[in-house]
C-alpha cells in the first residue's frame, strides 16, 4: 500500500463479503459495539474528541477493538493488528476495496466509516475534521434516518422507492418487507454506498439508479416511498446531504407533491421536511396549505421547532468546529438569508401521505421530543382509527365500538392521604413503545381505560365504572360526554384500539 490517496469503493462481491466476515467474526454488531464503547448511542458517531477519550475502552489486543479504531473512531491501527482483525481480506484487498488506507507514518486507517445499527452495517463517509466535510459526502447512521424509518408504514409490498437514499438506510429496511426496492440519489458517491451495503449486508432486492427527485422512476408507480431529502433551508448549495440549490423551504414542497402521485393505490410515503414560518402563525399552517387537495391522506408530524438564529447556529457548529471567524460569518449570512425569507422559525417534522379511494383526510401531530425506533404498528392503529372516526356521521357512535388498550402502556398514579385513607390524585398513562405519548387521566378514566380489554363496548365499560366508582351529584350523561372526549383522544393517540 503505497499511498494515502482514498479512490473510492469498489464492487467488488467476493472482497465484500470478506469483510462482512472479518466484521461479523470480531462481534461487530450493534450490542457488542456498544457494550464496549457505552451504552449511549452517540458513541457510535464520535467526534475526534470523544474519539481520544473512548479509544481508551478498548480491549487491547482484540480484533473488535481494532475494527472499532479504524470505522467508528477513525483512528490508525499498526498494519499487523489490522490485517489480524480483516482476516480473511488481506490488506492489500482492503485497500482496492475502498474501506482501508495508509497513513503517512505507514499505519493503517478507515477510509470509510461502518456503523452497526439493527441487525445490519452501514458503510459511510469518513469525517476526519468537522471542517473537512466533501461536497458529495454521504451521511450514515443519524437521528433523522432512524425517525424516518420509525415513522413508516411496513407491511409486505411489491416496490419500494427510497428517494434521496444516502446510505442506503431505508433501503434496507425496506428490503425485508418489500419484493424490490429501488434507491435514487443525485449523488454518484451515495449510489456507489448504497449498493456497497447491500452486498455488505447480502441483501440482493435493492437496484440503485442515480438521478434527482423522481425522473429516475418517471411514470413508475410505487406501494411505499420513504424519503430524507436534503430538506435543510440554507442559502447554500455546499453539501448534498444537506443542500437542495431550492431556495427556502420549496425542496420539502417539491417532494410531497411528486410522491404523492407516485403512489399506487393503498400505497402510503413517508417524507421528512422542514419549512419556515413567522412568529405566531400555527406550527402545522404551511404544510397544510402544501397538501390541500392532493388527493391523498395526509398525517402532518411535528417534531421540533427552533427560532431562526438558532436553526442557523446549529448547523455550523456542527460543521465549523472551532473556526469562531467562520463560524460567525457563516451564522450571519443564514440568519439574513431567513429573514428575508420572512422565516421567524424553523420547523421539523414529516408528512405521511396514503392514497385511497374515497374522501381523504388531513390530521396533525406534535411527536414526543425523542428518537422514534419503531411506531410502525403504532402508526396502522393510528390511521384505522382515524378511518373510523372520520367515517363517523355522530361523534357518539364510537360508544358502540369495543376497544382495548394496548399491551405496551404504564400508568403511573399518584396517591395523597385525605382523612386517613389514600385516593388517587393524579394518574398519567405512557405509551412504553413507538410514539410515547402520555396522557393525564383523572381517577375516574384512570380505572375505566384499565378496563377496557375488548370484550364489551365503551358505552357498556362507562356504565360499569359509573356503577363502580362513587360520584355523588355527578349526571351519567355528562360523565359519560366526558370520558367520551377523553377516550376518542387516546384512541386516536393509539392507546387503544379496535378489538380483533
Amino acid at each position: 500500500m503505497a499511498t494515502a490517496t482514498w479512490t473510492g469503493l469498489r464492487d467488488d462481491p467476493t472482497h465484500i463479503a470478506q469483510l462482512r466476515s472479518a466484521l461479523w467474526s470480531a462481534g461487530y454488531q450493534t450490542g457488542r459495539v456498544s457494550e464496549v464503547l457505552g451504552a449511549e448511542r452517540q458513541h457510535l458517531q464520535p467526534d475526534p474528541a470523544q474519539a481520544i477519550l473512548l479509544k481508551r475502552q478498548l480491549p487491547s489486543g482484540e480484533p473488535l477493538s481494532t475494527l472499532i479504531r479504524l470505522f467508528i473512531l477513525a483512528l490508525s491501527s499498526s498494519r499487523d493488528e489490522a490485517a489480524r482483525a480483516l482476516a480473511p481480506l488481506s490488506l492489500d484487498s482492503a485497500e482496492h476495496l475502498g474501506v482501508i488506507r495508509e497513513t503517512a507514518g505507514g499505519e493503517v486507517e478507515g477510509a470509510i466509516r461502518i456503523t452497526p445499527h439493527s441487525d445490519f452495517l452501514f458503510a459511510c463517509s469518513r469525517v476526519p475534521d468537522l471542517e473537512a466535510v466533501e461536497r458529495d459526502h454521504v451521511m450514515g447512521v443519524t437521528r433523522s434516518s432512524i425517525n424516518l424509518a420509525g415513522l413508516t408504514l411496513r407491511r409486505p409490498v411489491d416496490l419500494t422507492l427510497d428517494l434521496g437514499c444516502g446510505c442506503g438506510f431505508q433501503s434496507l429496511f425496506a428490503s425485508r418487507h418489500s419484493s424490490r426496492v429501488i434507491a435514487t440519489d443525485i449523488n454518484p458517491l451515495a449510489i456507489r454506498f448504497a449498493q456497497f451495503n447491500a452486498r455488505l449486508n447480502g441483501v440482493d432486492n435493492i437496484e440503485c439508479r442515480e438521478g434527482s427527485y423522481l425522473e429516475p422512476v418517471a411514470g413508475e408507480s410505487f406501494d411505499l416511498i420513504v424519503s430524507n431529502p436534503p430538506f435543510v433551508i440554507s442559502p447554500d448549495s455546499t453539501l448534498l446531504f444537506r443542500d437542495s440549490g431550492i431556495p427556502g423551504d420549496g425542496v420539502s414542497r417539491k417532494v410531497l407533491a411528486e410522491v404523492g402521485g407516485a403512489l399506487r393505490e393503498g400505497g402510503s410515503a413517508t417524507v421528512l421536511i422542514s419549512w419556515g414560518r413567522k412568529a405566531g402563525e400555527e406550527w402545522d399552517a404551511v404544510p397544510r396549505r402544501w397538501l390541500e387537495g392532493n388527493g391523498c391522506d395526509a398525517w402532518i408530524l411535528h417534531q421540533v421547532s427552533q427560532p431562526a438564529l438558532l436553526h442557523s447556529a446549529s448547523w455550523h457548529q456542527q460543521l465549523l468546529g472551532g473556526n469562531l471567524t467562520a463560524y460567525d460569518r457563516g451564522v450571519s449570512r443564514w440568519t439574513q438569508y431567513l429573514e428575508g425569507l420572512g422565516f421567524d422559525v424553523i420547523a421539523y417534522g414529516g408528512v405521511i401521505l396514503r392514497r385511497r379511494e374515497g374522501k381523504s383526510w388531513m390530521r396533525s401531530e406534535e411527536l414526543p421530543e425523542m428518537l422514534v425506533e419503531s411506531a410502525g404498528e403504532q402508526l396502522q392503529r393510528m390511521t384505522a382509527a382515524q378511518d373510523l372516526l372520520v367515517g363517523m356521521k355522530d361523534r357518539r357512535a364510537l360508544l358502540d365500538e369495543k376497544l382495548a388498550l394496548v399491551k405496551t402502556h404504564r400508568l403511573d398514579q399518584s396517591l395523597v392521604c385525605r382523612d386517613g385513607a389514600y385516593s388517587v390524585e393524579r394518574a398519567v398513562l405512557h405509551l412504553t413503545e413507538g410514539l410515547t405519548f402520555r396522557a393525564n387521566v383523572d381517577p375516574f378514566n384512570a380505572y375505566l381505560v384499565t378496563r377496557l380489554d375488548g370484550s364489551r363496548t365503551l358505552r357498556e365499560a362507562i356504565a360499569e365504572t359509573v356503577r363502580a366508582v362513587a360520584m355523588p351529584g355527578v349526571e351519567s350523561d355528562d360523565v359519560e360526554s366526558a370520558a367520551l372526549r377523553s377516550l376518542r383522544r387516546m384512541f386516536e393517540l393509539g392507546f387503544l384500539q379496535l378489538a380483533r
